[in-house]
C-alpha cells in the first residue's frame, strides 16, 4: 500500500532531521553531510581511523553498530606506531576478545574521529 510506504519514510525523514538536529546542536556545527544506505553487510573495516571530528549513526534495522572498546583502541593505536603487520595483529586480537559493545536499533551513536581534540591517531571511539 502506497500509503503505508508514504507513511514510513515520512517517518524516517523526520527521525533523520532530530538526529541531524540534535547533532548540530551538540557540535555547535550549522550543517551536516547526511548519508542513508541499505546495507547488506558491513560498509566499514574494522577497528579503522575515521578522519572526522564526530561521526553520529543511525541502524534502523538489523545489527547495530559495533562500538571499540577505548582500552582495544588504545592497544591498535600503539600498534599502529610499529606498522601495519602490528596494527593489523592488535586488530585480530581485538577481535578475538571480548565481543564490542552493540548499539541497538534506532540508538543513536556519537563517535570521536580522528579530527577530534586528543584523539588523533586512535581508532574510531
Amino acid at each position: 500500500d502506497t500509503d503505508v510506504i508514504k507513511r514510513g519514510i515520512g517517518t524516517l525523514e523526520r527521525d533523520v532531521a532530530a538526529v541531524v538536529r540534535s547533532f548540530g546542536e551538540t557540535c555547535d556545527e550549522p550543517s551536516a553531510v547526511v548519508q542513508i544506505s541499505l546495507m547488506r553487510q558491513t560498509l566499514c573495516s574494522k577497528y579503522h581511523v575515521d578522519w572526522v571530528p564526530l561521526r553520529v549513526m543511525v541502524t534502523y534495522f538489523g545489527a547495530g553498530t559495533e562500538v571499540l572498546s577505548e582500552r582495544a583502541s588504545d592497544a591498535i593505536t600503539a600498534a599502529r606506531s610499529l606498522g601495519h603487520f602490528a596494527e593489523d595483529a592488535a586488530k585480530t586480537a581485538a577481535s578475538m576478545g571480548p565481543a564490542p559493545a552493540r548499539s541497538g536499533e534506532c540508538e543513536v551513536v556519537l563517535m570521536k574521529g580522528e579530527r577530534w581534540p586528543g584523539n588523533a591517531g586512535r581508532a574510531i571511539v
